[in-house]
């Protein structure tokens, strides 16, 4: 009895960067393809590309095993990677702060907190101590914003600090 061993293959591929999503998913190109037969029909599966983890960061492992086409049985991948990254996703706050008496620094009191644009599983919050008056003088209706995350999956967030604000007064 004889068995037929697939061809082992390589090749080049580029990958998407994407804003974090919670998954490993990557969409890859192929560049080329080397050690198939001529006339073969064989490439890189497009839905094989995988991060290295789904967390947000620069310059990440992404790799693809899968091959398709009608000949792609008769032939095996050898891991093929390249990297890309995977950017922060933005999400927005809703706010409210404390008024206060002058004291020459620009630190807020925030009270409430309300967060869009969180997956399903996610821990992240805005960070209570992150609050910032626009200045540090005395006046009504003053800008606060907030400007910093917390939580297990902060990192793969980014706080859209020009949309998360709320008006306070800063008192003589």
């Amino acid at each position: 009895r004889y068995v037929i061993e697939q061809k082992k293959i390589s090749g080049t591929i580029t990958a998407q960067n994407k804003e974090y999503d919670r998954s490993e998913a990557a969409t890859i190109h192929q560049t080329s393809l080397s050690g198939v037969i001529a006339g073969e029909n064989v490439t890189i599966d497009s839905g094989s590309g995988r991060f290295e983890d789904w967390n947000a960061g620069t310059g990440k492992q992404v790799t693809a095993t899968g091959l398709s086409g009608q000949d792609a049985a008769n032939y095996q991948l050898t891991a093929t990677s390249t990297t890309a990254d995977i950017t922060p996703r933005s999400v927005i706050g809703k706010i409210s702060a404390k008024d206060k008496t002058y004291d020459s620094k620009t630190d807020a009191t925030i009270e409430k907190v309300e967060l869009t644009g969180i997956l399903d599983g996610d821990s992240v919050d805005i960070d209570l101590n992150s609050g910032k008056f626009a200045d540090k003088n005395a006046g009504t209706a003053k800008r606060v914003y907030a400007d910093a995350l917390i939580g297990d999956h902060a990192s793969n967030y980014t706080l859209d600090a020009s949309q998360t604000a709320t008006k306070a007064d800063i008192t003589k």
